[in-house]
This record gives C-alpha cells, structure tokens and sequence, in this order.
C-alpha cells in the first residue's frame, strides 16, 4: 500500500502546475518526490529538532 501511495504521490509531483501551486501556497519546493525510508529520515529529523522547543514552551498535543 505505502509503495502505491508512493507512486501516485511521485506521479503527481511530475505535474508543473502542481509543483508551482505548492510553491506558491506553502512555500515547498515540490520539484522532486522522496522514497518512503527518506521521507521517514526526514520527519524523524524534524521530530528531533522540535521535540525540545516543544518542552520548553510547554506546549501540548490534544
């Protein structure tokens, strides 16, 4: 299932006008998709980086 996800994601990244709306609204650079196992490395990088600005604000998930 992930790998379909993947391909689909990855098929619609190819679209320009996708790539630019993305851009646009949320300021991503769409240009490339990324496997599964790197888009894991990615969030689990980001999870770590915001994990101590979470603690110190005292900011909570509800």
């Amino acid at each position: 299932m992930i790998a379909t996800f993947d391909g689909a994601i990855a098929g619609v990244l190819k679209r320009p006008e996708v790539c630019r709306k993305l851009d646009e609204s949320f300021g991503m650079f769409a240009g490339r998709s990324s496997t599964p196992e790197e888009f894991g490395a990615h969030i689990g990088a980001k999870i770590k980086a915001w994990t101590p600005v979470l603690k110190v604000s005292g900011i909570k998930l509800e």
